[in-house]
């Protein structure tokens, strides 16, 4: 029973991490959708319209970007785009790291190298989903 509950453990923790990737390398819609819920509940409206007004601009933002690379010939926007997505990747991917190696490691110079190498991983894993 204990083998079978660590096991369960380990495979949480695993499950933990895989949606620390995806909300790290889709962190700006998912930056966005919140920032455009939490906007709107501020100027007064409803808590629904405002979840629901955020899932669409989060979907938009996460389904244009692919788009434009896709379609735009221009390297100079295709550029841009894909920095504007690999940015917060990068920043989102090093603090989420940061958090699980602490928890793991002592501070030092291991961790704090480990979170830039995860970083960079989870901007590149960004670029390439881009395009």
């Amino acid at each position: 029973m204990t083998i079978l509950l660590l096991v369960l453990a380990f495979l949480a923790c695993l499950q933990a991490c895989r949606l620390l990737l995806t909300l790290s390398i889709n962190a700006l819609p998912v930056g966005t959708a919140i920032a455009t819920a939490f906007w709107l509940n501020d100027f007064g409206h409803g808590l629904l319209f405002s979840i629901l007004l955020a899932l669409l601009v989060g979907m938009a933002l996460a389904g244009t970007a692919p788009w434009l690379c896709a379609r735009c010939n221009a390297p100079a926007v295709r550029r841009t785009v894909i920095f504007l997505f690999v940015l917060p990747a990068r920043i989102a991917g090093y603090n989420g790291t940061r958090a699980v190696c602490l928890l793991l490691m002592p501070q030092g110079a291991a961790a704090v190298i480990a979170s830039l190498f995860a970083g960079t991983l989870i901007g590149i894993s960004a670029a390439r989903r881009l395009g």
